[in-house]
């Protein structure tokens, strides 16, 4: 466990020099570009800019199956554009006095990022969900459940404001 580290991973320490109250270096955000995870990362940026935060943006390309059950993941040019993307949509929706540093993995999504934010020392993730029920929760499965599930930081799941909204494609 790092210095100055709560062994409750629920506990948020406070500051006197923050006038949020919060102390929090690292802020982990997964981003997959639909309005949830871009709302999140927003949310996630003001949150960065009044704590003093730093935040790790993180998109996880999922492998692809083949018929043929041929296992393959994106290539190296490919995660190479998911990471300018990510970098462009950082720049663009974050304030630059707050660091960024995106980070693209591939793998299961929710075991990446619970993965990423232990490894990372994040204090706080920072996730977007559609707010699928039904059927659609069953079939589609939910990465923000997974991920407050196995995750060894507190979660933020961030549900957007307007549904609507949040279902238009960027």
């Amino acid at each position: 466990m790092a210095p100055g580290r709560s062994d409750n991973p629920v506990a948020l320490q406070t500051s006197k020099a923050n006038p949020s109250g919060l102390t929090l270096q690292r802020i982990v955000v997964p981003i997959d570009f639909s309005g949830p995870s871009i709302e999140a990362l927003q949310f996630a940026a003001n949150l960065a800019q009044q704590t003093g935060a730093t935040l790790l943006p993180i998109y996880v390309a999922e492998h692809v199956v083949y018929f043929d059950e041929t296992i393959t993941f994106p290539g190296q040019r490919v995660l190479e554009q998911i990471k300018a993307k990510l970098t462009g949509l950082a720049r663009e929706r974050v304030n630059e006095v707050v660091p960024v540093f995106p980070h693209v993995r591939t793998g299961r999504p929710w075991e990446e990022i619970a993965k990423f934010a232990t490894q990372s020392e994040g204090d706080l993730i920072v996730i977007g969900t559609h707010g699928r029920t039904g059927l659609p929760h069953l079939l589609l499965g939910s990465t923000a459940e997974r991920v407050v599930q196995h995750a060894t930081c507190p979660v933020l799941v961030f549900r957007p404001v307007n549904k609507d909204k949040a279902k238009q494609p960027l």
